[in-house]
């Protein structure tokens, strides 16, 4: 079951990422993932979406292999997939 930040983290602004690395599963056969973004794709992502102030997320389906991986930014009103992005095993 996926563990959710709480609102504190969400509503405290940062900057964009660059990278994120994560894993999925808990055991020997885990996968871990460095995922390295195309800044300017998430920051035209972040910026569309946060315009009026609405809270936007960050999805991410990892998948293996990694090349099936998609990641998409969305709101309330609209879903943005980024493409340009690199997945390291």
């Amino acid at each position: 079951m996926p563990t959710l930040p709480d609102e504190e983290i969400i509503s405290t602004p940062c900057p964009l990422p660059r990278s994120l690395e994560f894993s999925v599963g808990i055991s020997e056969k885990s996968l871990f993932y460095i995922i390295t973004f195309e800044e300017f794709e998430l920051l035209e992502a972040f910026e569309k979406l946060g315009k009026n102030g609405e809270k936007f997320h960050i999805e991410f389906d990892a998948r293996a292999p990694r090349h099936l991986m998609q990641i998409r930014v969305y709101s309330e009103m609209e879903s943005i997939e980024l493409k340009r992005f690199r997945v390291k095993e």
